[in-house]
């Protein structure tokens, strides 16, 4: 694929130049909202980034709602990055379309070892965008799992919060959250996704003995090899070395080569902790 079509491609999936909004700067909020729905998915882009632009409130609600059924991906982020740039006023938006966005969400446990470093990003775009907010989603985040769920879908919709209170506590250092994640842990038990997303949010929670000793409760539990390769990962990330955290990495003995691949990862981890 030469440049020339390289740049059609990109530009069928939303992406614009600084040179594309000239023509439209113009626009009145309305004229921008009603441009939204282009079927021309850089024009889709080019109204979200001068909404951004205005910072007019009265378009969170549509930009919403637009988030919800945009397919263009160029467009998708234009969307995301606006609504984290309002603020607080996008979270309960956001809140509400938790689980809503795509097909991309995890469904089933994992059959391999997360490899990086990093904290995993939030496949669910609604949660993305609420951990790109920080630490005002909290608050809203932590109501939500303690709401009292009575169906699959309302706990397809935690999970996805979990992934957002995780990366916050991993970015900004917010903790607070880390209650309702034990509680959901107790109430949830036999929900693999929920002790498995839990288990992997906790390795945001940096140096804090409680999110350790909750891996511990959760390991106690004899999950699935999946979760238990999580949990480990988590108490190297945490970083806290103790008899706990020693026990813990010398006593499992399954021949599993992610559980295996995920101790020896969070024993250098702790090592270089303890040094």
């Amino acid at each position: 694929m030469n440049n020339k079509s390289k740049i059609l491609a990109r530009r069928k999936r939303g992406q614009i130049n600084k040179s594309d909004l000239d023509g439209f700067k113009n626009y009145n909020i309305e004229e921008l909202i009603d441009l939204m729905n282009n079927e021309e998915p850089w024009k889709r882009t080019v109204a979200i980034t001068l909404l951004d632009e205005k910072n007019e409130e009265s378009a969170v609600k549509y930009l919403a709602e637009k988030f919800q059924d945009e397919d263009a991906l160029y467009t998708r982020i234009a969307i995301s990055k606006a609504l984290a740039n309002f603020g607080e006023i996008a979270v309960p938006y956001l809140i509400d379309l938790l689980g809503k966005i795509g097909n991309n969400q995890e469904k089933t446990l994992p059959k391999k070892y997360f490899n990086k470093k990093s904290f995993p990003l939030p496949r669910d775009l609604a949660a993305r965008t609420l951990s790109n907010l920080g630490k005002v989603s909290t608050t809203y985040l932590i109501e939500l799992l303690n709401k009292d769920s009575l169906n699959k879908e309302d706990i397809f919709i935690k999970e996805q919060a979990i992934d957002a209170v995780g990366r916050i506590a991993s970015k900004y250092d917010d903790h607070r959250a880390l209650d309702s994640l034990k509680i959901l842990s107790k109430k949830h038990k036999p929900y693999e996704i929920i002790q498995w997303k839990i288990a992997r949010a906790l390795s945001g929670f940096k140096k804090n003995e409680k999110a350790l000793n909750l891996l511990f409760n959760i390991i106690n539990e004899k999950p699935p090899v999946q979760i238990k390769w999580e949990i480990v990962r988590s108490v190297g990330q945490i970083g806290i070395f103790n008899e706990k955290t020693n026990k813990l990495l010398n006593s499992i003995d399954e021949n599993n080569p992610n559980l295996i691949k995920s101790i020896n990862i969070a024993k250098k981890e702790i090592k270089k902790e303890k040094l």
